[in-house]
């Protein structure tokens, strides 16, 4: 690896690890425009074996509360889906709590089979599997272009995921410029019978990169983005129009739905639930 740059993200007690680029050419097998690996100062995460890969995870277990299959490519998209179980299933026996984060829809009764032994096996050790599905629009389909899935049946996986085991958190990230806040009102409400828990962010984005941006003088304002292994520091943030973000803190509240602004919000409070069962 190159000197100094860290294979994955490994930070206040996350580790993020990922199958890495698909190809030589081609980061990801989705296509989103607003992705931040378009961006030539992303570095991209390794392309290991899993066996590589779960034994820096081992050699840095002592530093790690709960691993994230995430951070740079979607790993279960096809025609990764496999591997990406496979190394989820990898990381099931660490003690560790355990985060996927996809916008890929499984569909084989094989998949569904090992998803529910892998839950399984992260509970026996008293640790929580925590499944997040990502679902950022319902009318610009542009921004989630094919092969991803229509928005409604992510949102149904939710409830599938729950019923196999893991604690499902809807992803509504990023919120977009341009997309209506009766997207983000609709997607919780067509979610909420199977989640309590949304994650929302801004859209990051390197102005000098190949990303989407927006043409309506929405204002960027500096912010790192923490996942990155590399030393760039130039990442700017669209912050959700004001309207939109109370629209949708709005319908949370009335849904009884808990929104986070950051992932490791979401896992101390499915952690601290857990526990809560116990007593």
């Amino acid at each position: 690896m190159t000197a100094g740059i860290p294979p994955f993200y490994l930070a206040d007690g996350r580790a993020m690890v990922s199958l890495g680029p698909v190809a030589a050419t081609r980061h990801c097998s989705f296509r989103c425009p607003f992705c931040y690996v378009e961006s030539p100062a992303f570095v991209r995460y390794k392309s290991w074996p899993v066996e590589q890969t779960l034994e820096w995870v081992r050699t840095n277990l002592s530093q790690i509360n709960v691993i994230y299959v995430s951070g740079d490519t979607d790993s279960f998209a096809p025609p990764r889906t496999g591997a990406g179980l496979s190394l989820l299933g990898a990381l099931a026996d660490l003690g560790r709590d355990l985060l996927f984060t996809t916008r890929h829809v499984f569909v084989r009764s094989e998949e569904w089979h090992e998803l529910k032994g892998i839950a399984e096996r992260v509970r026996s050790v008293g640790r929580n599997p925590i499944a997040c599905v990502s679902v950022c629009q319902l009318s610009r389909p542009d921004l989630e272009p094919r092969p991803i899935a229509q928005p409604a049946v992510r949102i149904e996986q939710l409830g599938q995921l729950n019923a196999v085991g893991w604690t499902s958190v809807l992803a509504m990230r990023p919120i977009m410029p341009g997309v209506p806040a009766t997207d983000f009102e609709r997607i919780l409400r067509l979610a909420v019978r199977h989640v309590s828990r949304c994650l929302i962010s801004p859209y990051y984005v390197d102005p000098n990169s190949k990303q989407w941006l927006p043409q309506d003088g929405t204002a960027l304002g500096p912010s790192p983005l923490y996942f990155n292994i590399g030393a760039y520091d130039q990442w700017l943030t669209i912050e959700p129009d004001v309207g939109v973000l109370d629209a949708i803190r709005q319908t949370a509240t009335q849904l009884g739905v808990e929104l986070f602004d950051h992932s490791d919000a979401v896992v101390r409070s499915i952690r601290a639930e857990s526990e809560k069962r116990k007593k």
